[in-house]
């Protein structure tokens, strides 16, 4: 099976010609439609139905920056789900300071922890917007369509993965923070 960027005859890299990407999606989605191999015997109706699932499949990833993003780093060699997962994630002390806090006042006062979740969660989400803008700089810097890395490129993936990882972290928090939210009764 070919990478998205291979199927769309694609360079590797972060910031792609969406406009074009579209319009090569229904080129291709014609050419393999099966009213065009309706005459067809049952082997070709079959690849052209693994065609283009396999179409599908790629668009979706070259469309989405962050399915993307996995794609690339899987072309250079990193399993992205697994790198972030396998490492100790290291808990931003003013942030769980005030997630205990937070917790305390919604178990005291479900109201006023309820307001206190919203205001949490949009100020998580707000540095989680700002780790996104991050995440997408440095990966629109970083020449993917080496397979090989050298030690710069080595240390941006590095510095994008640990990015990813916080906030992760961070979508995490926001989470449990709803959870809470609703176990005490809030909404």
């Amino acid at each position: 099976m070919a990478s998205a960027f291979e199927f769309f005859g694609i360079t590797p890299a972060f910031e792609i010609d969406e406009r074009a990407l579209e319009e090569k999606y229904f080129t291709l989605s014609r050419d393999l439609h099966p009213a065009r191999s309706a005459r067809a015997d049952k082997q070709t109706l079959l690849q052209k139905q693994a065609q283009t699932a396999e179409l599908n499949q790629a668009y979706q990833t070259l469309r989405d920056p962050e399915k993307r993003l996995d794609a690339l780093l899987a072309h250079v060699g990193f399993a992205p789900k697994e790198s972030t997962s396998d490492q100790k994630q290291q808990i931003p002390m003013d942030l769980a300071e005030e997630y205990f806090e937070l917790q305390e006042t919604v178990l005291d006062d479900p109201e006023l922890g309820a307001e206190m979740v919203s205001a949490f969660s949009g100020k998580i989400t707000r540095l989680a917007l700002a780790l996104d803008q991050d995440i997408f700089t440095i990966a629109s810097k970083i020449h993917w369509s080496s397979r090989t890395n050298p030690a710069s490129t080595s240390e941006e993936i590095a510095k994008l993965l640990d990015l990813r990882k916080r906030r992760s972290y961070l979508l995490s928090l926001i989470e449990n923070a709803r959870k809470l939210n609703r176990a005490s009764g809030g909404f």
